[in-house]
């Protein structure tokens, strides 16, 4: 998703099946959120996701089809690493 100028990764996990991701990555270029945004209860925030200043963001698959993995990986605009998370396909299962 997008448009919310700020980054962050929610994810819901439900019972007896896979978790559904939700990767925020925004903004490269416009305003970044205010405190609002900043105090916005989402208790399915994924913790040290949450990035506050101009960013973008890259995926990268990898691995056979047994055991593909999606790496996201968020960098300032100076393209400085600020965060990466790597989700399984077992845990997609």
């Amino acid at each position: 998703t997008g448009d919310r100028h700020f980054a962050e990764l929610s994810v819901l996990n439900r019972p007896n099946t896979y978790s559904i991701y939700d990767w925020t990555v925004s903004p490269f270029t416009s305003g970044i959120a205010g405190a609002n945004a900043k105090k916005e209860a989402n208790t399915l925030r994924v913790d040290g996701s949450t990035f506050f200043e101009h960013n973008f963001g890259t995926l990268e698959f990898t691995g056979n089809k047994a055991n593909r993995q999606l790496k996201l990986s968020l960098y300032n605009v100076d393209g400085i690493a600020l965060w990466s998370k790597t989700i399984y396909k077992k845990d997609l299962e």
